[in-house]
């Protein structure tokens, strides 16, 4: 299946890019999706502890299960002054 993320702040520094889609061979939850980014951005992995999850612009936990053209923010911090 294939997921949208949509790429923010730090992340989209580490990666490269504001989005991309990412296919999953089976089906999953983010924290699955989360493992396979943190596969190919091993940078992101330090961030995990401080990210909320939007799944089709709603915050929820980790352990949401995902489908077909959902799309996903992993939400870091952000300050400013």
């Amino acid at each position: 299946m294939n997921i949208s993320v949509i790429y923010f702040s730090v992340l989209k520094k580490i990666t490269g890019k504001s989005q991309e889609t990412i296919h999953m061979e089976k089906s999953g939850n983010a924290e699955d999706l989360f493992g396979i980014l943190a596969q190919e951005y091993p940078e992101m992995e330090k961030y995990k502890t401080y990210m909320r999850l939007s799944v089709n612009q709603q915050y929820l936990p980790f352990t949401t299960e995902l489908k077909p053209n959902d799309e996903v923010v992993f939400i870091t911090p952000v300050s400013g002054g």
